[in-house]
């Protein structure tokens, strides 16, 4: 059985605290979806205070961390909650998370070349993540309209990435991409959608 992402609210769990601990508590429910807590993962962009509660509450629900980078200036060019919460204190945060659950955070990877894709990149997130319990998930990016700017990484760079992390003994599942024919993303679908409602609604 394949593990169950579970992502409440719009992007970021722990913006939604009551409905994601709902969620959370129904998941697993033999009349609900009656799923193995291990087989559950909350995906955040990095709310320490978040991440440690849901940590202690649910211990067996995994963590996923979206990094994207591990070198602050990419980080924030990346992910504009990184401007509030520093790389210091995530891997702290992770240290913790991982001593409170005795289970490896996951590490979200977007790849996009030219942006964090490097081998200053790959070093930093190597000397970022020496030491932690965590699984490093590459992810190719699925281009879209509204970000022309953004390219994927190639295959062949991904894997060299991939082998230079196993190589200091990280353990890295390479994903690989579905859906790019529909720019499917986490939240891209939603929003085209919504997009073209609002269209059909002013024609």
């Amino acid at each position: 059985r394949g593990r169950t992402m579970v992502c409440v609210g719009r992007a970021q769990p722990f913006h939604t605290a009551p409905a994601r601990y709902e969620t959370l508590a129904a998941l697993p429910h033999p009349g609900c979806f009656h799923h193995a807590p291990s087989q559950i993962s909350v995906s955040t962009v990095g709310i320490p205070e978040g991440m440690l509660r849901s940590a202690r509450r649910f211990p067996r629900v995994r963590l996923a961390l979206s990094l994207h980078s591990a070198r602050e200036e990419v980080r924030q060019r990346i992910i504009p909650n990184a401007l509030r919460v520093s790389l210091a204190e995530l891997r702290a945060t992770v240290e913790e998370v991982t001593s409170i659950q005795g289970q490896p955070v996951m590490l979200e990877y977007l790849m996009l070349e030219g942006t964090n894709d490097g081998d200053l990149c790959q070093q930093a997130l190597v000397e970022w993540a020496e030491g932690l319990s965590v699984h490093i998930n590459l992810i190719p990016y699925n281009p879209i309209a509204d970000a022309p700017e953004l390219r994927s990484t190639p295959k062949p760079r991904r894997e060299a990435f991939a082998n230079a992390l196993k190589a200091r003994g990280f353990k890295v599942p390479l994903r690989y991409s579905l859906g790019a024919d529909v720019t499917a993303a986490c939240g891209q679908l939603v929003r085209d959608e919504n997009r073209r409602t609002s269209d059909q609604m002013r024609s």
